[in-house]
């Protein structure tokens, strides 16, 4: 694996590149990813859970669930060794004010029962 990254001792981190702008495109990115570790889901929603869903039932211990999904897809490692998923915002006044929710779960075989393990959540407001 060509890249420095996290050990499974810190969960995968999960942030945004940049702000999120009517007209932009920012990135949502998971960092912290476990060397093996080429796939993870990606999941976005538009509303986060009341209070974190704990996942351990699922053989996922210290692991939750921080947003209600609306989409879910698979995405791969980049060549800087994280994922990467652009959100593209529309140049589009009615998105002023809208509220997004992001969480990562990176597929990581050996650290958990499950293979997967969860980032924190992204909670991403639209501005101008």
């Amino acid at each position: 694996i060509p890249f420095q990254s996290g050990d499974g001792q810190i969960p995968p981190v999960l942030t945004m590149d940049a702000r999120p702008v009517i007209g932009t495109t920012p990135n949502v990115v998971t960092t912290n990813i476990t060397p093996g570790t080429f796939f993870q889901v990606f999941v976005a929603g538009l509303t986060g859970v009341p209070a974190p869903v704990n996942l351990t039932q699922f053989g996922m211990p210290d692991c939750f669930q921080y947003i209600n999904p609306f989409t879910a897809f698979l995405t791969g490692l980049n060549g800087n060794g994280e994922f990467s998923v652009a959100f593209n915002i529309p140049n589009n006044p009615a998105y002023q004010g809208a509220t997004f929710y992001f969480q990562s779960a990176p597929l990581t075989g050996g650290l958990n029962a499950a293979g997967i393990i969860t980032s924190n959540g992204v909670c991403a407001t639209v501005g101008l």
